[in-house]
């Protein structure tokens, strides 16, 4: 559509059809190029007066935008989630070498009256906020690498405290699994239910 606002001056009007209010106005000559946008249709139900739609547009950003975001990340994963993922990691082997060999189990589980339900919902918390799940490029198996990550450390802390110990029965290096196994199922839970929170229209 052409409005003219003069004798000889024509404004013409362009839809981007994508949410771009993350757009400072500073930036907008650099990345004007680079917004995807069309003619006003004036036929188009989403120009007539009182059309409504409930449909999320989806959120744009110039090549700028994303690298300013990737170097912010970046930056927060060297400062703040590596270190907290890594402390994690010790923690739970020194855990296992020094605490778990000392925890009550029936069977091939640790009792429920055991610190296993504690320690498994702390490390829910310690690796959603250190492994950053609420990212949208955070894969979908990004926590079942985790739990074998933290299930390996927890079987290495095991394994060093029989040096410590007398000989622990394999019952114990069973029961390590199992709980990784379902704190696994919690912790993909926790993922998907992130990323149906914190989900955004695709860029």
């Amino acid at each position: 559509m052409r409005c003219q606002s003069g004798p000889d001056t024509f404004i013409t009007f362009f839809w981007p059809f994508q949410y771009i209010d993350q757009l400072h106005h500073e930036n907008l000559q650099e990345a004007y190029g680079q917004i995807p946008k069309v003619f006003y249709d004036s036929k188009s139900p989403y120009f007539q007066t009182g059309f409504k739609t409930y449909e999320p547009l989806p959120e744009w950003k110039s090549t700028g935008m994303k690298q300013v975001e990737a170097g912010h990340q970046a930056r927060n994963d060297a400062r703040i989630f590596k270190p907290v993922f890594y402390g994690t990691l010790f923690l739970n082997f020194l855990i296992a070498l020094l605490w778990m060999p000392h925890w009550a189990i029936e069977d091939i589980n640790f009792l429920e009256d055991s610190p296993s339900a504690m320690i498994g919902l702390l490390n829910i918390f310690l690796l959603f906020f250190s492994r950053t799940y609420w990212r949208k490029n955070q894969a979908w198996y990004r926590p079942l690498l985790d739990i074998t990550l933290l299930i390996a450390v927890q079987l290495s802390g095991m394994a060093a405290s029989t040096l410590l110990y007398p000989p622990i029965p394999e019952t114990y290096f069973e029961a390590v699994i199992i709980d990784g196994f379902v704190l696994g199922c919690f912790l993909f839970a926790v993922f998907v239910g992130s990323r149906l929170a914190f989900r955004s229209p695709a860029s």
